[in-house]
């Protein structure tokens, strides 16, 4: 949802983000300690002046998008949440304990764009500490939120019902991998809530070598109108392979790449099985696959 400090944004738009009179950050962005992280997190971006961007009838935003429509068909919202409400933290502090959430004027915004622009085709990534104000913003626009297995199966709901206007994932660039992710679940446990190793083997009738192709065909079995799979789950690499852990710096964070060589034909194969047995296929997809599988 941010932008850098030191972008060309920030540099030739002061007067849109929260800064003091030598243009230095007052504030930035973050989250509030939770359980994954006591401290909470600092991302170290300037925070945005609403007031100045209702001022321009949101002109930044209505150019940032249009720019992006321009490169890509689909727009993915990050930190949905921050376009309802942003949490806040003083630039001098060294957690974020003493944040605050502040209201923003999400609908306005959205009001904005979906007039101006014509289709306004974007997916919110709706995580978090989702409050009935988000679900509302989310659902007058009619944006599709985001769904991610790993999570769902965390709370034992394993279920298929998921909302058609949705996207369903087994996990985003800042889970494990499926296979790192069950790993590190408990094998067993006398704890009848706890998800274990075991409840999955059993949910899905299957022996651990294929649990990862077990989860990526109940997740193209949702009603979900898009599915995302990262391509280590289908790969079935384990926590090596893991894209980004949040919270963290570390050189290991967006550096893993796919070797080449490495997408062979039992994947595709498996792949257009999948595709076309939940009905995914659309022709171009089943062609492309097949096409691989030949070569």
């Amino acid at each position: 949802i941010y932008v850098g400090y030191d972008s060309a944004d920030v540099y030739a738009n002061p007067e849109l983000f929260q800064l003091d009179s030598e243009g230095r950050m007052k504030y930035q962005g973050g989250c509030p300690p939770c359980e994954y992280q006591e401290e909470g997190q600092l991302w170290g971006s300037p925070l945005y002046n609403w007031q100045n961007h209702e001022k321009t009838n949101f002109e930044w935003w209505q150019r940032r998008f249009k720019k992006l429509f321009e490169m890509v068909d689909i727009i993915r919202l990050d930190h949905f949440i921050g376009y309802a409400k942003y949490y806040r933290v003083p630039i001098t502090d060294q957690t974020a304990h003493n944040g605050e959430w502040i209201q923003a004027p999400g609908d306005k915004l959205f009001q904005v764009l979906d007039s101006t622009i014509m289709d306004f085709n974007v997916i919110v990534e709706d995580l978090g500490d989702v409050t009935e104000d988000i679900i509302s913003l989310r659902e007058t626009y009619h944006f599709p939120g985001m769904r991610v297995l790993q999570f769902e199966f965390g709370q034992m709901s394993l279920v298929k019902d998921l909302p058609e206007n949705s996207v369903v994932c087994t996990g985003t660039h800042d889970n494990d991998t499926l296979l790192g992710w069950f790993e590190s679940l408990p094998a067993k446990s006398s704890d009848g809530d706890m998800l274990t190793q075991n409840k999955l083997l059993q949910f899905f009738q299957c022996k651990k070598e294929n649990i990862h192709w077990e989860i990526i065909s109940y997740a193209l079995s949702t009603a979900s109108y898009i599915v995302i799979i990262p391509l280590q789950d289908i790969l079935c690499e384990n926590s090596s392979a893991r894209f980004n852990t949040p919270g963290t710096l570390s050189p290991d964070n967006w550096s893993w790449r796919m070797e080449e060589g490495k997408l062979t034909k039992p994947f595709n194969t498996k792949l257009a099985e999948l595709t076309e047995r939940h009905n995914r296929n659309t022709s171009a997809v089943i062609n492309l696959l097949k096409k691989e599988i030949e070569s």
